[in-house]
């Protein structure tokens, strides 16, 4: 939008998690390709570290809503938010 060069996105999970309820859950960590890396997660610790996750997402979203390009990604740079214009006052 500002003319300025694309940046190329690279994204990659960390983990794939599976809920079995409220107190059970099943999270395999993965590499960058989504390849399972044998590590896993499981029972209540699982679901605990899903509900976390969730949470986190639902405020993510929330504190965007107030001031957008406030999350970044994990390792990558916040943007740059445009500043407001000058208005000059009359008189």
């Amino acid at each position: 939008m500002r003319g300025d060069a694309l940046v190329p996105y690279r994204f990659s999970y960390v983990a794939q998690c599976i809920s079995v309820g409220r107190s059970r859950g099943v999270i395999a960590f993965v590499d960058r390709d989504d390849r399972p890396t044998g590590k896993r997660l499981v029972g209540r610790k699982a679901a605990v570290f899903k509900e976390l996750v969730c949470r986190f997402v639902l405020a993510s979203l929330r504190l965007e809503r107030w001031v957008a390009g406030l999350y970044a990604w994990p390792g990558r740079r916040r943007l740059s938010l445009p500043k407001a214009p000058v208005q000059e006052l009359p008189g």
